[in-house]
């Protein structure tokens, strides 16, 4: 024998059984892969032209990532000796899942189209990630928009975030803009321009028209109108800017007694949700109740389609309202509403007693009860003489 050989003599072979490993030669030749037969006559220096490359899509860049995928699943499937990981997702590492690669590849194609600036090297890779990159670039870009509109439409955009009501800034706004585009060489030449801003002057002063018109005659004469027309127009302006900044005083203040309004409803409820011991008699509102209760009551849970929040039985009756009301009025009849449970408890206790009864004449003679026709068990009984330890 030579050095390095390993000396088969004496061994059977066939003993080994099921651990004796064969291969099929037909198998082991079809496995090895064909080579892929070049195309002489196709030109190696074609490019996609700029129009191609700049009509490619976000969906070619995704088709891509499923590819890869596919090819892998499919090849590990025709593989009888891959493991397959039967693991649920919540069980395995959340940045090997191929959502998670999926997701971070659908980020970075984004950024590289333009629709994200930029992902963030702490980027989770989870949906929820996503969509908070996507919100907070969608909030960036509306408040760059704004930014750069007219600043007329601006103010009102902003006041209207502040609560400012959108028709009084529109109305404001469209005076102050009418009034900013009065020129004095456009006001020298109109002699009507003139007299509607000293009309309408006079008449934010409290004047009547038939004082207006008096006033006007006096000015004409003497020859005043355009000076006076000037002064109007002045006085006009600062009005608009004042009215503007009273209608963002009192959205202030209605903002604020609203949340002063909102905290104190909250206060309401949670001490009438503390002082409640039961609703439906014979059931104590325990802790954890108590705080769902609370939960019910006031947690947003949607919206309406006229964007009216809507907690957990708001949203019940949206759904459904037909079946929502029907329930209502059939517990109203019942006399729920007015306190009296008895229909709902008595109907409860019935059934309770009836279940008790029928386990009762089922039970067996080993049943530890003090009924002279029940015998004990000399184990209950020992369990009962170690309880009576403790009265």
């Amino acid at each position: 024998m030579n050095h390095g050989e390993i000396d088969f003599t004496g061994v059977d072979l066939n003993s080994l059984g099921d651990e004796m490993i064969t291969v099929d030669e037909g198998e082991a030749k079809s496995a090895i892969a064909t080579p892929e037969t070049i195309d002489l006559n196709k030109s190696t220096n074609e490019e996609p032209s700029e129009k191609e490359e700049k009509e490619k899509t976000l969906e070619d860049l995704i088709d891509v990532s499923n590819t890869t995928k596919a090819e892998t699943t499919e090849k590990d499937t025709t593989d009888e000796n891959v493991e397959i990981d039967t693991s649920t997702p919540s069980q395995r590492d959340p940045s090997d899942s191929p959502s998670n690669s999926s997701l971070i590849t659908l980020a970075k194609a984004l950024v590289e189209e333009g629709v994200l600036t930029e992902l963030p090297e702490d980027f989770g890779g989870e949906i929820d990630d996503l969509f908070k990159l996507v919100g907070d670039e969608i909030n960036r870009n509306t408040e760059k928009w704004i930014h750069n509109l007219p600043k007329p439409i601006k103010d009102v955009i902003e006041n209207y975030q502040e609560g400012v009501p959108l028709d009084r800034i529109i109305q404001t706004k469209s005076k102050e803009v009418e009034y900013a585009g009065v020129t004095d060489e456009i006001l020298e030449k109109n002699e009507e321009l003139q007299k509607y801003l000293i009309k309408q002057d006079l008449k934010n002063r409290g004047y009547n028209d038939a004082k207006i018109l008096k006033r006007l005659k006096t000015f004409e004469d003497t020859e005043q109108l355009e000076e006076e027309a000037k002064d109007a127009l002045g006085s006009l302006k600062q009005l608009e800017v004042y009215n503007q900044s009273q209608l963002k005083r009192q959205a202030k203040v209605q903002r604020e007694n609203q949340e002063n309004q909102n905290k104190k409803t909250l206060e309401d409820i949670q001490s009438a949700v503390n002082k409640t011991d039961e609703i439906v008699p014979g059931i104590k509102l325990t802790k954890r109740s108590r705080t769902n209760l609370y939960k019910s009551l006031t947690e947003i849970v949607g919206e309406s389609e006229q964007g009216q929040p809507m907690n957990a039985v708001m949203q019940k009756r949206m759904k459904d309202p037909l079946q929502f009301e029907l329930t209502l009025h059939y517990l109203n009849n019942l006399g729920v509403f007015d306190g009296d449970f008895s229909k709902l408890v008595n109907t409860g206790k019935t059934t309770a007693v009836q279940n008790l009864k029928k386990q009762l004449e089922n039970t067996s003679s080993n049943f530890a009860g003090r009924n002279s026709g029940v015998s004990r068990s000399k184990e209950a009984d020992d369990i009962i003489s170690g309880m009576k330890m403790f009265e």
